[in-house]
């Protein structure tokens, strides 16, 4: 090993365990117990829908701990409720739910549990998402903020939700009366372990945290026959083959180069005998998009290209195509995840919460969101410091979620999950109802229709100006702003940095409103006499960039703020 690898490998172990040196004594209190349940349920997983042992067990652990608990919430759903006084009531969530996965980690605890699916199949059983983590994170948070009422004030709801791997645990909740039988959360929130990070850290996405997703089921119906005969036959394998190959150029070919789109095939069926020509094939595919407009493309070419093909080859009936589920993509309130940063900086470093892109996962969190609630949904790291140094320096990637490899390295990725979610839920419990009910009354914006900002529309990018001063503007003298400004893109908006360009024009009204289009953040450039500095910040309920603009100069410079 190389100097230069060692430091990296010990600045990244330092970094990940230093919370551990600082970390509250509460949390080293119920450590142990949590860590005993994690050990348990990562032994004892079940599939989505089917919960009923690891819901039991959370439920048993949060009424001990003086939790009023209802279950079999939209299913096997667990609902804890903490009363301690007047205040706003803040919502954290876990899930439940494990994969059908076999797990490969070659731990002393790994799951060899197996059971019939839903389709009576018999499949091996595994936490390969990390949900025995979160479980564990988060009957431990609740044993700290029962032993601590004196810090927080409000209501306090842990929630298990079944099913999030199906993407229709949290819709169950909901439609099984949660919003209407229990106290209305005024804060949704919720995190997620992966080795995109290593452990010791936590990762903050503010607005869209990561894609929409559906689900299809698609049969493609040909003609059996003899595999020594298929001049007799329409194969229907042959032609899943050319659909599954076609629906890559979708993304490659069909939509607009930059956007965010994932269509992946991720199980075909078809046939019983290699000398049997089947008379249909089965495709599952998984679709991620980040734009509403982008995603309706995409399904609509899904259908087009499979029914063409079945056509071409001469088949008598057309594909059917089922979309089974779906969920849109997790959206975070930016003015909660500003102000929720420092509370996580105290609690386990300010080296160990990092800015994240949004991720091409997706999860059925944003149902609760979708429901006029804030949200924030952050990632909690999950890989081991020197695993991920050493994964980093050979340009590799550790074993992801869904994979029979994936093993979070527990301590102190558990130390720092219940540090974590002690830090935000003391910060958002220790105000008002008020103060939390005002972050969703501000509009939240969708992503445009483009990636592009010239193109974006103008009622996206207006900015009201006040008149002061004269500025030389290329053509002609106009009366504009001389203070500072901003403006709110849209939620999930992707800059592309390279310049910055000021456009003015005359609106209704006689207001003046600047279309701007940002392209360099952190860099002072002149447009005409117009000097602007940009930076980026969250503000409101959209990425924020503020321009300070000395616009009118012969008046002085501009006031910053």
């Amino acid at each position: 090993m190389n100097w230069a690898k060692f430091l990296l490998i010990a600045a990244i172990t330092a970094s990940a365990w230093a919370q551990t040196s600082t970390t509250s004594k509460e949390v080293e209190t119920v450590y142990p117990d949590a860590h005993a349940f994690y050990i348990d349920v990562h032994r004892n997983p079940e599939l989505s829908g089917h919960e009923t042992q690891t819901a039991a067990k959370l439920a048993a652990r949060l009424r001990s701990l003086g939790y009023e608990v209802t279950e079999h919430v939209g299913g096997t759903g667990v609902v804890a409720v903490l009363k301690n006084g007047p205040g706003p009531t803040v919502m954290f969530r876990t899930e439940l739910d494990a994969l059908p996965v076999e797990e490969k980690t070659g731990l002393a605890y790994a799951s060899t549990m197996r059971t019939k699916d839903d389709a009576g199949r018999d499949v091996p059983v595994m936490h390969a998402c990390g949900h025995d983590l979160h479980m564990a994170a988060i009957s431990a948070t609740a044993a700290i903020m029962v032993n601590s009422k004196e810090t927080w004030h409000g209501t306090l709801m842990l929630i298990g939700q079944p099913a999030e791997e199906t993407i229709s645990g949290a819709k169950a909740m909901l439609a099984d009366g949660f919003l209407s039988r229990f106290p209305r959360p005024d804060v949704v929130l919720a995190l997620h372990v992966g080795n995109a990070l290593p452990a010791g850290r936590v990762g903050i996405v503010s607005g869209v945290y990561d894609t929409n997703a559906d689900s299809l089921h698609i049969t493609i119906y040909g003609k059996g026959g003899h595999g020594a005969s298929p001049h007799t036959t329409v194969d229907p394998i042959v032609i899943a083959a050319r659909t599954i190959l076609a629906l890559q150029t979708i993304a490659s070919r069909e939509v607009k180069p930059g956007e965010m789109v994932v269509i992946t095939v991720g199980y075909i069926h078809a046939g019983t005998k290699n000398n049997i020509i089947p008379d249909q094939a089965d495709l599952g595919l998984t679709v991620r998009t980040y734009k509403a407009e982008v995603r309706k493309q995409v399904l609509t070419a899904i259908t087009r290209i499979s029914k063409a093909e079945a056509e071409a080859a001469g088949a008598a009936r057309e594909p059917s195509i089922e979309r089974y589920e779906a969920t849109d993509a997790v959206y975070n309130n930016p003015a909660l995840a500003q102000r929720l940063r420092g509370p996580l900086e105290a609690a386990i470093g300010k080296e160990n919460v990092v800015t994240e892109d949004p991720i091409t996962a997706s999860e059925d969190f944003s149902y609760f969101v979708e429901q006029g609630i804030p949200g924030f949904y952050f990632s909690l790291g999950g890989a081991n410091p020197e695993k991920y140094a050493q994964s980093k320096a050979a340009g590799t990637s550790l074993p992801s979620n869904h994979s029979p490899l994936f093993a979070p390295d527990v301590d102190p990725a558990l130390h720092t999950g219940i540090a974590a979610e002690v830090a935000v839920l003391r910060n958002l419990l220790s105000g008002s109802a008020d103060e939390l009910r005002k972050l969703s009354a501000r509009k939240r914006k969708r992503p445009t229709g483009t990636t592009d900002p010239t193109l974006a529309s103008a009622g996206e990018w207006q900015l009201p100006h006040s008149l002061a001063g004269e500025c030389k503007h290329g053509i002609r003298h106009r009366r504009c702003d001389r203070r500072n400004t901003g403006f709110t893109q849209p939620a999930g908006f992707l800059v592309a940095l390279d310049k910055v360009d000021l456009h003015f024009r005359h609106v209704a009204h006689a207001q003046h409103l600047v279309a701007i289009k940002i392209r360099l953040l952190h860099r002072t450039v002149v447009n005409g006499d117009c000097p602007c500095e940009c930076r980026a910040q969250a503000v409101g309920d959209g990425t924020l960039a503020l321009c300070f603009c000395a616009i009118g100069i012969d008046d002085g410079p501009a006031v910053h703020s």
